[in-house]
């Protein structure tokens, strides 16, 4: 809780300057982080890793849940404002870097050898590449929100009585049988489609 108490949100105007929502925020995002670490071992449960975030929002109210939920499907509320900033480093962005500078590193010796078209094709290549990482980054942020999105909908959906009696939190992210059905889709989907697009 000290550590909470520490952060401050980049813009002291965010949230009507209101402490109490602003320590609300910080423990609904505090919640978050601590359930994205324990998802991300791999030994985790998804049922115990949602009893835990259920328990460490159960002091929150249900409409500071909706509001923030709204905050985090909004791309132009920065994750600082959400205290959700978190630097992704993954064996992925590893991977593109390191496939990056071997790019350059044939290039030059293309270059050296004097091959036009060979040098045409890793030019191509190159500027692909330079763009990947940063087209790569933006959607591992897209699917982050939107896992924490399907979280907190989640937990809104129970305390509104609208749970259907599921405990996994990813059972509505995977409930193909709504795609079957007569009856009108949830919407979740269209959460999705404003957050990839």
């Amino acid at each position: 809780m000290e550590k909470l108490n520490t952060v401050e949100s980049a813009d002291p105007g965010f949230l009507g300057g209101s402490r109490v929502l602003l320590f609300q925020y910080k423990c609904i995002a505090s919640s978050l982080l601590l359930y994205e670490a324990e998802r991300a071992s791999f030994l985790s449960k998804d049922v115990e890793c949602y009893k835990h975030f259920r328990e460490s929002v159960s002091f929150i109210p249900v409409e500071i849940l909706e509001s923030y939920l709204d905050d985090l499907m909004d791309l132009s509320i920065s994750d600082e404002k959400l205290f959700l900033k978190k630097e992704i480093i993954t064996h992925e962005n590893k991977l593109l870097f390191v496939v990056l500078y071997g790019s350059i590193a044939t290039l030059l010796f293309v270059l050296l050898q004097g091959r036009m078209l060979l040098l045409a094709a890793c030019m191509l290549s190159l500027c692909f590449l330079l763009f990947a990482p940063e087209w790569y980054r933006s959607r591992i942020y897209a699917e982050r929100r939107l896992k924490f999105a399907r979280l907190l909908s989640q937990e809104i959906n129970r305390r509104r009585g609208k749970d259907h009696g599921s405990q996994n939190p990813l059972y509505e992210a995977f409930n193909w049988r709504q795609f079957f059905s007569s009856t009108k889709p949830s919407q979740m989907p269209g959460a999705a489609y404003e957050l990839w697009h």
